[in-house]
């Protein structure tokens, strides 16, 4: 039984990062935060948004570390990212095109998030 307990705990944690959030309005917010289970050492919550276009999204960091939001590419309309976030820090991008976004953290290459931009 006490196996069982850790496992569902183990889920609950690691998949609270895993969320997928869906906006229809202007602002949407995400947030770095870190895992209690250390591995991997931090995420965004959700990692996951669809939201319409004209859509700003704020990333804040509610972690005890630096992070980054860095597009994995040069997008069209998205590019250099944050720069270095540390605790309380936020950054902002309004989204202006459709299309699937994907960005990471520079400091912890596991941290990985998606913004779906709709029309």
């Amino acid at each position: 039984m006490g196996i069982v307990c850790l496992l569902g705990v183990f889920v609950a944690l690691t998949s609270a990062g895993c969320g997928t959030a869906v906006s229809d309005g202007p602002n949407l917010t995400i947030h770095i935060v870190g895992n209690p289970l250390g591995n991997p050492d931090s995420f965004y919550k959700p990692r996951r948004i669809t939201i319409s276009i004209g859509t700003t999204v704020t990333w804040v960091d509610r972690d005890d570390s630096i992070h980054t939001v860095t597009p994995d590419t040069n997008y069209p309309g998205w590019s250099g990212g944050s720069g270095d976030l540390s605790t309380g820090q936020k950054y902002s991008h309004l989204f202006k095109r459709a299309g699937r976004y994907t960005y990471h953290c520079m400091v912890h290459p596991d941290m990985i998030g998606v913004v779906i931009v709709n029309r």
